[in-house]
This record gives structure tokens, C-alpha cells and sequence, in this order.
């Protein structure tokens, strides 16, 4: 008597479409040159934004200094001497009676 096996692969691996290796690696160029083109946009970006941060930086300076000394001649050019002089350049006069005006509360308007 004679034993008769069937030859069966185990394991069933799917079948993918064979590609071509030229294709493969035209397109790994592609790829790769497009990532080195936008990695060279980035840093451009970047190095822009940090130029432009550190001239704001400046400009932040020189504005807060011109802050502090505007805020010292506001406050020379309010003190009690300057607003006698003040007083005086603009004709003002001492008060010397007050009068106020009595309403009757009849005569008030109603809505």
C-alpha cells in the first residue's frame, strides 16, 4: 500500500502587486527632495520670525523708556506750583460767593 500526501502550504501569505523597483525609487527622490524643499522653507520661516521678535524686542524698549519719561514730565507739569501759573495764564478768579439754585419741588416736570 502506498501513502499519498498533499503538498499545502501552512500559512496563506496575500499576494501583492509586484512593484516596479525603478518606480519605488523615482518616487523616494521625489519624496525626498520635496521633504528637504519644505525643511529649507521652515527654517527660512523661523530664522525670519526670530529677526523680526528681536526688533519688536527693541522697539518694546525704546517705548517703555519714552513711557517712563513722559510719565515723569505728566507728572512735573500737573504739580501744585505749575497749576498756580496755570491759573494765572488762563485769567482764572477766586471764587468769592456760591449761589445755588433752588428748585420747588412742585414744579418739577413729570413724566
Amino acid at each position: 500500500m502506498t501513502t499519498q500526501t498533499i503538498a499545502q502550504p501552512l500559512i496563506f501569505l496575500p499576494r501583492f502587486p509586484k512593484i516596479n523597483l525603478r518606480f519605488f525609487w523615482i518616487l523616494s527622490l521625489i519624496s525626498i527632495i520635496g521633504l528637504l524643499a519644505f525643511y529649507i522653507f521652515q527654517v527660512n520661516t523661523m530664522t525670519k520670525e526670530i529677526y523680526f521678535l528681536e526688533d519688536y524686542k527693541k522697539n518694546l524698549t525704546i517705548l517703555e523708556r519714552e513711557n517712563e519719561s513722559l510719565e515723569i514730565n505728566s507728572a512735573q507739569l500737573s504739580s501744585l506750583g505749575n497749576i498756580d501759573g496755570l491759573i494765572d495764564e488762563l485769567n482764572f478768579k477766586k471764587v468769592g460767593e456760591i449761589k445755588y439754585i433752588h428748585i420747588i419741588e412742585s414744579s418739577v416736570a413729570a413724566k
